[in-house]
């Protein structure tokens, strides 16, 4: 994988080979989401990038957890 794309553990998306599997998404720079809302913040690189998602993803677990 290129050292531009992200995997992300916890977001998955439907496989467009077999029916009913999911694979990680994975986000490549540069990306835009035009329609994303809320607070979009500039970032300095994928470094931070990461760190933000795995601390997403740990939250994310422990509330799925908690529910």
């Amino acid at each position: 994988m290129p050292q531009n794309t992200i995997e992300l553990e916890v977001l998955r998306v439907a496989s467009a080979d077999v029916l009913g599997q999911t694979r990680k998404l994975s986000v490549a720079a540069p990306c835009r989401f035009s329609n994303a809302k809320g607070d979009l913040k500039k970032v300095a690189g994928f470094d931070e990038i990461k760190r933000v998602a795995a601390a997403s993803a740990v939250n994310f677990k422990s509330v799925m957890k908690a529910s």
